[in-house]
């Protein structure tokens, strides 16, 4: 799932039941058409993360609320790694390869890593999470799940990295820093602009959530200090947040 559509999910999460009209008439000043979004909301019910409850009003599923919080939980990760990992293996028939790449989005999505072609591995156990999934996608029968501790003796930095695909979390975070640098919320006095520069670090925090593995401080480089770039992008939505309560959007306000 990409970001867009996982800010419409949190979107209608926070606010309840939410009219399309609304959702239209907040993605038109951040340059969607109405089509498009019409369209990512039946791909969202579709996928049963959200329901019509009468004529263009949502609210979420009670899968789609869990699909929000299971990637939040990830960043919350286990109290004390103790070199324990988690493995999804992959026996996936080639006739549903459409199936096998949209699990994977997932599996990637939730923090497992790719070891091989068909071995996803993780320090994190979302094992619960991702028998949901394949259950929901009628894969259960091709999709093994175990743990363990991994001696393996070529887990360094690099097999790390290539694992978690940490160089493209480090680009993501990069575009972050630069984003924060120049943005000045306190010189927006429209409450329009403020929920746009809003949703724009919520955005940023949605594609976060889908990248970052958030793998525990054992796991990552010594030079890794991106928690930081987190903490300061709550912090300025927090802050945002608190200045919109008394606003027209006070409803998307968590």
């Amino acid at each position: 799932m990409d970001s867009t559509k996982k800010q419409l999910l949190h979107l209608i999460s926070v606010g309840h039941l939410v009219k399309s009209s609304e959702l239209i008439d907040i993605y038109a000043k951040r340059g969607f058409n109405a089509m498009s979004i019409r369209n990512t909301l039946s791909k969202l019910k579709k996928l049963n993360l959200i329901k019509t409850m009468k004529r263009g009003v949502y609210e979420i599923t009670e899968s789609g609320q869990e699909y929000i919080d299971v990637l939040n939980n990830k960043y919350i990760p286990e109290d004390h790694f103790n070199n324990i990992f988690y493995f999804v293996l992959l026996n996936i028939p080639e006739k549903n390869r459409k199936e096998k790449d949209s699990f994977k989005t997932v599996l990637t999505q939730y923090g497992f890593g790719a070891y091989l072609s068909n071995i996803y591995i993780s320090p994190n156990d979302n094992r619960a999470e991702i028998k949901v999934v394949a259950h929901n996608m009628a894969l259960t029968q091709y999709v093994s799940t175990i743990s363990g501790t991994w001696d393996e003796p070529n887990l360094n930095d690099n097999l790390i990295q290539k694992i978690w695909q940490l160089d493209k979390v480090r680009t993501l975070y990069k575009t972050v820093n630069a984003f924060l640098i120049n943005i000045k919320p306190e010189d927006l006095t429209d409450d329009s602009d403020l929920f746009n520069l809003y949703l724009d670090i919520g955005n940023f925090i949605s594609n976060i959530f889908i990248t970052d593995p958030f793998l525990p401080a054992e796991l990552l480089p010594t030079d890794w200090q991106y928690h930081h770039t987190l903490q300061h992008l709550f912090s300025t939505y927090d802050k945002i947040a608190h200045t919109l309560r008394n606003s027209k959007f006070n409803k998307f306000i968590e």
